[in-house]
């Protein structure tokens, strides 16, 4: 493999992390999902893209301000997200183990770690000894063995006559903590056979993308770090911000401490003048460039933001702070105002341009107005007939039953249903409230599961359109439920919020408050 040098100027990065993630990564997938790589071939391979990152060829040696392992952490986590090439030969190599463990032959490391079994009947998933909690780490049960044997079966916990979980044993077998992620769990009327699925997929199965992410963040939570480097809230700002590519990665720089202030450079190991080209005072290391130094504070006075900059807190937090503002201009123009007061460094050092702070901040303020503008003009809002999308009734003769649900911060999951008929009006509506802390999708599954069984309970005649706001589950069913907008399911979604405070109610012919609102403001729709 030959990996040319790279190009210069403030897009060379940019291009470079597009060589590397698109070719140079790119180009020995096949090898290495066929075969495993040997660990010092991926080494060089990764020694080679680190140059080539860092702009290091054959007459220069750059600073490598990172070593790949932490170049190659997702960018969540403060990394590039760049490829380990020992990792992902693992990841393409178990793309392979899935479809042999998919074959009921014997399964490898990664499949072991990110396969679990989901439950059916329970009578092939051991309590103690297989992976089944989707919750815990290694999916396995804690608790020591108590009351039920130490080869006992998840089918034991299962009452086969209500096809439901015994709450009574588990209770007694398991801590708190795992007793409710047991109950937590959703079983299948039918109770059908136990099924081994890969966990970090939402359809269960393998992925080379979701097996090499897991492996690397397996890999790292054995690397000390500090705490501030691993803030996720911080990366998620980064690299969620709408602003250049040589922003974002001049925030990422900052935010891991990684930009070549002159201090930095010192404890690289490089023989200069420490201190700080601005103000001639202390050494220039990152709170004072950024936050300490009086010319940059001067900037961040005159600039649109007036701030004073807090004396008492460090970079890091300032910039937690300013990352997740709620004021997305102001946010952005913070952003592009520290980038701009690197840039003006920049100048005085290498081409002795003074540094202005009136100039900075009034540039600072121009170029995020400029790149805001040039943003929002690529949205155009066309007016429609469809501006106004209100519910729409059942065909005579017909009911439509609407259904939505919603988790609560307090660990309780609430349901709620409504039928009416061509008219519009009330025919039935109830709520559920049931506590299981379960995801978003999965509530919404098990409040339609609820429905169709109040319509079988019943002995309901009648026939019936289902609708719910939930795709992603009418997409799995592939059966004949609809899918609507969240505005043409607004009783139903009131009633979740109604089932909070009422709980597990029922009402003939009509809705309490504030349901009753949306109902008529459906009925006004119609005329």
């Amino acid at each position: 493999m030959k990996i040319s040098t790279r190009g210069e100027g403030r897009t060379a990065r940019v291009e470079t992390k597009l060589g590397i993630k698109a070719v140079a990564q790119a180009i020995p997938n096949y090898i290495m999902s066929c075969y495993k790589i040997p660990v010092g071939c991926c080494k060089d391979i990764e020694g080679m893209l680190a140059k080539f990152w860092w702009g290091t060829d054959e007459r220069q040696r750059k600073v490598h301000w990172l070593s790949w392992k932490n170049l190659g952490k997702n960018k969540n986590t403060g990394g590039m997200g760049f490829r380990g090439f020992e990792e992902f030969n693992q990841a393409l190599l178990g793309k392979q183990c899935w479809r042999i463990i998919q074959n009921q032959n014997s399964a490898k490391r990664v499949i072991e770690m990110g396969s679990r079994w989901t439950i059916g009947k329970g009578q092939h998933v051991k309590i103690w000894k297989d992976c089944w909690l989707p919750n815990n780490a290694g999916f396995k049960v804690c608790s020591p063995i108590n009351v039920l044997e130490a080869d006992a079966c998840v089918s034991q916990l299962i009452d086969s006559n209500t096809r439901s979980w015994n709450r009574n044993l588990i209770s007694q077998t398991f801590s708190p903590f795992e007793a409710q992620q047991i109950l937590n769990i959703p079983l299948s009327w039918r109770l059908p056979n136990d099924k081994l699925i890969w966990h970090w997929e939402k359809d269960g199965n393998f992925s080379v993308r979701s097996a090499h992410h897991m492996i690397k963040e397996t890999d790292n939570l054995n690397i000390p770090e500090a705490s501030s480097s691993n803030n996720q809230e911080i990366w998620e700002a980064v690299w969620k911000i709408k602003a250049p590519p040589s922003v974002k990665n001049f925030l990422w720089r900052l935010a891991k401490d990684i930009l070549p202030t002159r201090g930095r450079l010192k404890r690289k190991g490089l023989s200069l003048d420490t201190i700080c080209p601005l103000c001639f005072e202390v050494e220039e290391n990152r709170d004072h460039l950024f936050m300490r130094c009086r010319l940059v504070q001067q900037t961040w006075f005159c600039s649109s933001l007036g701030i004073h900059v807090p004396s008492q807190r460090s970079l890091q937090d300032w910039l937690v702070e300013w990352l997740s503002n709620k004021n997305i201009l102001a946010s952005k123009l913070f952003r592009i105002t520290l980038w701009k007061i690197w840039q003006g460094r920049n100048l005085l050092v290498f081409q002795n341009t003074p540094f202005d702070p009136r100039f900075i901040a009034s540039a600072a303020a121009y170029f995020t107005f400029e790149f805001n503008g040039a943003e929002n003009s690529e949205i155009v809002v066309v007016p429609t007939s469809h501006s106004i999308d209100p519910w729409c009734p059942p065909p005579p003769g017909m009911s439509k039953l609407n259904v939505d649900a919603g988790c609560f911060n307090d660990g309780f999951m609430g349901c709620g249903m409504v039928i009416r008929d061509n008219l519009g009006r009330v025919l039935f509506a109830a709520t559920m409230l049931e506590k299981r802390q379960v995801s978003s999708t999965l509530a919404e599954a098990l409040a339609l599961r609820w429905c169709l069984q109040w319509i079988l309970t019943t002995n309901q005649n009648g026939h019936f359109i289902i609708e719910t706001d939930s795709e992603v589950v009418v997409k799995c069913l592939q059966s004949a439920i609809f899918f609507i907008r969240r505005c043409k399911n607004a009783v139903a979604h009131c009633l979740v919020g109604i089932a909070k405070q009422f709980g597990s109610r029922s009402w003939v012919g009509y809705v309490p408050e504030p349901a009753d609102a949306a109902v008529c403001m459906d009925l006004l729709s119609l005329n």
